[in-house]
């Protein structure tokens, strides 16, 4: 009874919401005011409301609601000359262009889906200015490792089609107390910069008009807030199609949360790591063939040096203390080393220090993404529908900044110019801090 009474309670609660924002007028949603950064449009439009709240125009009311806000278009156009209306017509133009080079410098969408499990503050910052295309630009600062061949390292091949494993990189090794001021400035800098996108948006969707839509003030600033939710439901759709998602690092299970403090924390300081020495494999002695044996009391002159060092006084007078002929001495002798190949610095540190390296040449820290479908087929559907929406947020944008009004040339630039070297600071910081 208790668990209907619950499902009923939330059925009416929905209701009740859904009704309530049916009943905000989509004008009243941001505060209207065409013109105001334009005098010249700003003095158009006071003459159409002149007579407050009644004015009209050609016999026609005229206002920001819907089936008004037409007849204050006519208005606002019938007002200014032919030079200010060229100039509207320059800055939609400009405007329109936003998203298409938003997409080619930004993030692709399995790199902003990556980034989400190393960072999502920095995600969800990057993908505020939408969703790149797969093949974009700054290519050069996408982390790599090093191999002998060369190659990618974001994605490592699997036998099983069904799983897929992702390095991800998220900091560098070993980090003080300064790389970690450095980290927290960085996402500082990212989160002030996402802001002045939705302040921008925010402003320019006050002070224009969309044509198709004009009593809606809020459709620019939908542009950002749906690039959110792809980002949120491409994760849940990742989540519930996986049969398995494991994070692991330094071959170890770690969880989400184990990542994400991770570049904020610093590693314990342990000189073992560093200071740990490598036992020297066998070393063996042995005679070279000669024309004559050498003599029945020269003793053996093999030794190894497992257990401890050996000072090259005690090397010298085990092997050479019998031999009284200066030929016998280096022709007869030879240092023969075992199969195994002598140690490397690949024993003093983890692999993932000593092979992950970004676009700058800084050590980068690493940690694999094992995501497993429950079927081969998810894989591409879920890659399918992700690219679907993200062409459709594109297209909404470029519709939407393609069809507004009373965006002056200078406006459309500095928001266009604003909005993608604010989208290049935070790529760039993102990658090398």
């Amino acid at each position: 009874m208790s668990a209907r009474w619950n499902h009923l309670s939330q059925r009416g609660l929905l209701g009740s919401a859904i009704a309530l924002s049916a009943r905000i007028p989509g004008a009243n949603a941001f505060k209207r005011s065409i013109g105001a950064l334009d005098p010249t449009i700003l003095q158009v439009v006071d003459a159409c409301f002149i007579n407050g709240t009644e004015s009209t125009f050609g016999g026609r009311p005229l206002g920001y609601g819907a089936g008004k806000c037409s007849v204050l278009i006519n208005c606002i156009y019938g007002g200014i000359d032919a030079t200010a209306q060229a100039g509207l017509s320059a800055g939609t133009s400009i405007a329109c262009l936003l998203p298409t080079v938003l997409a080619l410098v930004g993030a692709g969408p399995t790199e902003i889906i990556e980034l989400t499990f190393a960072s999502p503050i920095r995600a969800v910052a990057t993908c505020m200015f939408g969703v790149g295309l797969p093949s974009g630009l700054f290519r050069q600062l996408r982390t790599e490792t090093r191999h002998p061949h060369g190659g990618h390292s974001e994605m490592k091949t699997t036998q099983d089609p069904c799983i897929r494993k992702w390095q991800i990189y998220i900091a560098r090794p070993y980090p003080n107390k300064l790389d970690i001021a450095r980290r927290i400035l960085a996402d500082c800098v990212i989160l002030v910069l996402a802001s002045i996108m939705l302040w921008r948006s925010w402003v320019i969707g006050s002070v224009t008009m969309v044509t198709f839509r004009c009593e809606y003030s809020w459709l620019l600033f939908c542009w950002p807030m749906a690039c959110v939710t792809w980002l949120s439901l491409s994760c849940l759709a990742l989540y519930c199609m996986a049969k398995e998602i494991e994070i692991t690092l330094d071959d170890q299970p770690r969880s989400f949360l184990d990542i994400l403090i991770l570049p904020y924390r610093p590693s314990p300081t342990s000189s073992s790591i560093h200071t740990q020495l490598v036992p020297l494999p066998n070393i063996r002695f042995a005679y070279l063939p000669t024309d004559e044996p050498p003599d029945g009391g020269l003793p053996d002159a093999r030794f190894t040096a497992d257990s401890q060092w050996t000072s090259s006084e005690q090397m010298a007078h085990n092997v050479y203390s019998h031999s009284t002929s200066s030929s016998q001495l280096i022709p007869q002798r030879r240092p023969t080393f075992p199969d195994s190949p002598p140690p490397t610095t690949d024993k003093f540190r983890q692999e993932s220090y000593d092979t992950a390296r970004t676009a700058v040449g800084l050590s980068a820290q690493s940690f694999t993404l094992t995501i497993k479908m429950r079927k081969e087929a998810f894989w591409q559907v879920w890659e399918a529908g992700v690219e679907t929406v993200a062409v459709g947020i594109y297209l909404y944008a470029t519709i939407v900044l393609g069809s507004t009004i009373f965006l002056t040339g200078q406006t459309g630039i500095l928001y266009t110019v604003l909005m993608v070297l604010s989208l290049a600071v935070i790529r760039i910081v993102g990658n090398v801090m």
